[in-house]
């Protein structure tokens, strides 16, 4: 089918191409020729960057099954490395591709001649890229191709050899002739022809003949009149975008950068940008340019005139008779030249050739062929002595970098793939069938090098596109008002939430850098609360008439019952799509005022270090055994790859955690004893079983794979005393948000222990900005002093339609009795068991607003579907988080949740943390202690819990609260638990969050 497609039309050689590349040339010889003329005819669309990446993956193949030393391996190295070298001319070509072009242009020419490089290697390609035009057209023998390359290297041997981007008029003229000589005749004469045109080169340039390579007197005539008719003739008009030039352009590109990474190593890509720079340049000075054409093209007139006199004197008998013509006979043209970028209005002028780039002549001089002794010569030629620099041994690498070993540096590996996950380990061995390659070592390592490369591109590339997504989802348009509804919205945050919380800030990691990657991980996450959040904002220093409507529109929004419930009417909704269309206008308008162009958009990298100003922030992030750490700290924010952590170890984790938690409360024995108000009181306690799960295995593998490399990154593994650990927030993203980092560790209640809260106190953090937030709330409002926290505690021991909670009045009761009373908020009369337990919602929502801690020990509700509807379940309702956010206290301090998987995220959108301490953060409180799952409503842990943090907070009058506080008050609570040795999951599950 591919052989059809070839022979019907041009247009279908690269769907042909396409169908070729599937073939393996060791299962199909047959097939070597055919792929070779394919490739051949895709690559001559120099402008299609398309069709060059097809042609080199095409010649890729038809390298890898030819035997090192033939002519086809010469030719195919030659080849590949000129496509490259198109392919890296193009304006978004790659560095590696092209090393990979200098290590085979290095190989071809070391093996092949045994010249210093620098002497061979315009002579290597200009070969090369004849035989390329020769064997497209004929599946000519080892044995004549050989012969052919012979006959060329004499050929230009006779040539002057001169600096890169000089040439002499003769070369072109030999070259194009050597072109249209390849594609017609057959193997016999081909050959005759090329001698014939070698003698005649000689004979032009020296005025004698030096050799003779063996040129048959019987049909010398027929041969001549072959020479010009078909090689030298044909040429025509004088231009100088020609595949000939083309050709000598890329030798002198390949032999000057090859040449200045040889004096400089490591320094490669700012040789290659100074050059590609000079592509940008265009006509200056016409009058110039037009000028040295036109002495070229004079030029080329009476060296072709010579050379057919040359040729014609050959096809005698007595060449002695060649006379030289013209007011140059003394002297060879050469001409400086630039290469330009083709524009859309120039029209490509070459024989079988859309050549990519345009030249033009910069200078012409004329160099003497006899000079006397000790004459200057007016064009620099490279001499005998010339200095010829050694190979560096790595062209992209520093000199420190060391390659000179088989195999890859191993302290350099190969970032993982979001697009082809495991690439990295093929990338790292050498002798997988991908780079099974007829060439040395180190050129098949650039080639490994140049593939990880072509991954970070498309890693890369893809990052662009997921930012764009992301950016439009931070301000979405809504064309129809039922797009504002709360149900379309959260369907929207499920089904795009996946990706954004596993591919988007990995292919930024990955190709961009951590910076980039910190601020897609925070533009992408919390949409849901950002955008509740922004109608808080403050519109200070816009022109007042601006800042006025932009204040009033964002208060009538923030009112919007559509923006809190999915039970709004179609005319809210509505209404709601009115104000969104104003408020973004009214958004546009102010981003144009000096000083307000980011306003409302996502925090750039340098602010988003400003949360860790009170200690590191780690986000954890990852998909598809690519899991990665941002450590983020004053100074910048670094990458930490937990290179052992695999997919099938974070399902295990997940899945596994969750199973033994259940299973732990479900062989829990009950030993109950008759307390002092009568009432039963479950001390829980495991029971040895076989069906206990390993608790303490889990957290292990978490501190194996996940926290200890982090901690290690810190500098933070060494002994320190108790009261010195610094303080960490964990941000974690995707399935990370159900892995309790926090209690990672191992050999739990021993000397041996090793974990997270030997080393740092831990908090979390739904997102940077909330983190920074906070700060800046606590810097602006007046300083929280002990005899200010005026709390709130509400227990619901008996919920209609849910299960009792007899503890919690002994949590009210423990409160009591440490809480100063003049800080109580009392809703009813009598004892705070009495007042406070199994309240009514408008009787809370009273108080609310008055108390900066609020402590709830009840049963919670999260609302997948309506998330503002999730809340706390008191005796008539439930106080619901809507509702909460209403009270926006300025100076909230502290929110205690006392009720179950407080802190639990959403299965379908992790990253949105749509759980109840997340929102309670939003609310405005500065901190929030939650629980992760269900281990501790029914025993003895809440209570002892809040004892505990309350005593810390509450024990010294007259101090203003430290913000370290509620974190360090509940690090001492968690440890008494786990010293008491209960189950590690119900001491697990309690985290702090935010401030």
């Amino acid at each position: 089918m591919a052989y059809i497609l070839f022979l019907h039309a041009r247009r279908n050689h690269k769907q042909a191409g396409h169908m070729l590349h599937t073939v393996s040339l060791d299962k199909e010889p047959g097939h070597t020729h055919f792929l070779y003329q394919l490739a051949a005819s895709i690559r001559e669309t120099e402008t299609d960057e398309e069709s060059l990446d097809l042609a080199a993956m095409l010649l890729k193949e038809f390298l890898r099954v030819q035997e090192r030393g033939t002519p086809l391996h010469f030719l195919g190295m030659v080849e590949l490395a000129s496509t490259l070298t198109l392919e890296f001319l193009h304006r978004g070509g790659r560095l590696a591709s092209f090393a990979v072009a200098l290590e085979l242009f290095r190989e071809a020419t070391t093996t092949r001649f045994s010249e210093p490089w620098s002497f061979v290697a315009k002579k290597t390609l200009i070969i090369g890229r004849v035989l390329h035009n020769r064997y497209r057209f004929f599946e000519e023998s080892a044995e004549r191709l050989e012969e052919a390359i012979n006959i060329l290297d004499v050929l230009w041997d006779i040539m002057p050899l001169g600096r890169p981007f000089r040439v002499s008029v003769v070369e072109l003229i030999a070259i194009s002739a050597l072109l249209y000589l390849s594609h017609d005749l057959d193997t016999t004469t081909w050959l005759k022809a090329l001698k014939h045109l070698t003698l005649a080169v000689d004979l032009h340039v020296n005025g004698f003949l030096e050799e003779d390579i063996g040129l048959d007197n019987e049909d010398k005539a027929d041969i001549a009149d072959i020479v010009l008719h078909d090689g030298i003739d044909p040429s025509g008009y004088f231009y100088l975008s020609t595949q000939a030039m083309c050709i000598v352009h890329t030798a002198d590109l390949l032999r000057a950068t090859a040449y200045d990474a040889c004096c400089k190593p490591g320094y490669l890509r700012l040789a290659t940008d100074v050059y590609k720079r000079s592509l940008k340049w265009r006509h200056e000075g016409e009058e110039i340019y037009e000028a040295q054409s036109s002495a070229v093209a004079a030029a080329w007139t009476n060296e072709k005139e010579s050379l057919r006199r040359a040729v014609l004197s050959l096809g005698r008998d007595d060449p002695a008779g060649f006379t030289l013509l013209g007011p140059t006979a003394q002297s060879l043209p050469v001409f400086w030249y630039r290469a330009v970028h083709r524009t859309s209005s120039d029209a490509p002028k070459s024989f079988s050739h859309s050549c990519h780039l345009l030249y033009h002549p910069t200078w012409v001089t004329y160099l003497p062929k006899q000079q006397n002794e000790g004459a200057p010569s007016p064009l620099p030629t490279i001499s005998s002595d010339t200095y010829v620099p050694p190979w560096p041994s790595d062209f992209m690498s520093l000199p420190s970098f060391n390659v000179e070993s088989e195999s890859l540096d191993r302290n350099q590996h190969p970032l993982p793939s979001t697009i082809l996950p495991g690439i990295e380990k093929v990338i790292e061995d050498e002798n997988s069938e991908l780079f099974r390659m007829p060439l040395e070592p180190r050129t098949i390592r650039t080639f490994m090098r140049s593939l990880d490369d072509e991954v970070r591109g498309l890693e890369k590339s893809t990052s662009y596109m997921s930012e764009s997504v992301i950016r439009w989802s931070n301000e979405p348009v809504y064309w129809d008002p039922k797009e504002v509804h709360l149900s379309t919205r959260m369907a929207q945050l499920k089904s795009r939430g996946p990706y954004f919380a596993r591919l988007a800030q990995l292919q930024a990691l990955l190709s961009r850098g951590p910076e980039r990657c910190l601020e897609l991980v925070e533009s992408s996450r919390t949409l849901f609360w950002n955008r509740l959040l922004r109608l808080q904002t403050s519109f200070t220093g816009l022109p007042e008439d601006l800042a006025s409507s932009l204040e009033k529109t964002a208060s009538e929004l923030d009112r919007c019952k559509s923006q809190f419930t999915a039970s709004a009417t179609e005319e809210e909704t509505k209404r709601q799509w009115e104000l969104e269309g104003i408020f973004n206008s009214l958004l546009g308008r102010a981003r144009q005022v000096p000083g307000f162009e980011k306003l409302l958009m996502p925090k750039g990298y340098e602010e988003l270090l400003q949360a860790s100003a009170g200690g590191p922030v780690v986000v954890l992030l990852g998909n598809d055994s690519t899991y990665a750490a941002l450590v983020v700290r004053p100074t910048g924010v670094d990458a930490v790859w937990l290179t052992d952590l695999t997919e099938a170890a974070m399902e295990k984790f997940i899945v596994s955690l969750n199973r033994a938690s259940k299973d732990a409360r479900s062989v829990m024995t009950e030993n109950r004893k008759e307390g002092e108000d009568g009432h039963e009181e479950r001390k829980m306690g495991p029971m040895k079983s076989a069906l206990m799960p390993s608790y303490e295995a889990y957290l292990s593998g978490l501190w194996k794979f996940i926290a200890k490399p982090v901690l290690e990154i810190l500098g933070l593994l060494k002994s320190k005393a108790i009261e010195k650990r610094p303080r960490l927030w964990w941000c974690p993203t995707g399935r990370f948000t159900f892995l309790p980092i926090h209690a990672a560790g191992v050999n739990f209640g021993k000397d041996t222990f090793e974990g997270v809260m030997k080393y740092i106190v831990s908090s979390y953090t739904p997102t940077l900005s909330a983190l920074i937030a906070s700060r800046k709330k606590m810097e602006r409002s007046s300083r929280a002093l002990v005899p200010d926290l005026t709390t709130l505690v509400l227990a619901q021991p008996k919920t209609p339609g849910h299960a009792s909670l007899p503890m919690t009045l002994k949590e009210l009761e423990t409160l009591e009795e440490i809480i100063p009373p003049d800080l109580l908020l009392r809703v009813g009369k009598g004892t705070l068991s009495e007042a406070n337990a199994n309240r009514k919602v408008d009787e809370a929502m009273t108080y609310i607003e008055e108390a900066l801690i609020l402590h709830l020990a009840c049963h919670g509700h999260q609302d997948r579907v309506d998330p503002l509807n999730s809340g706390f379940e008191l005796s008539d309702g439930r106080l619901s988080l809507s509702k909460l956010i209403s009270c926006r206290n300025p100076n909230a301090f502290l929110a205690f949740l006392s009720a179950c998987e407080s802190a639990a995220n959403d299965v379908d959108v992790p990253d949105e943390s749509l759980n109840l301490a997340a929102a309670m953060l939003f609310a405005g409180f500065r901190s929030v202690i939650g629980t992760m799952w269900c281990a501790t409503m029914n025993d003895s842990d809440g209570p002892q819990v809040a004892k505990i943090v309350y005593e810390e907070l509450f024990k010294k009058t007259g101090v203003e609260v430290s913000p370290d506080a509620i974190a360090y008050a509940l690090d001492i609570a968690v440890q008494k638990l786990q010293e008491s040795g209960i189950h590690a999951s119900r001491w697990a599950t309690y985290i702090h969050v935010g401030m």
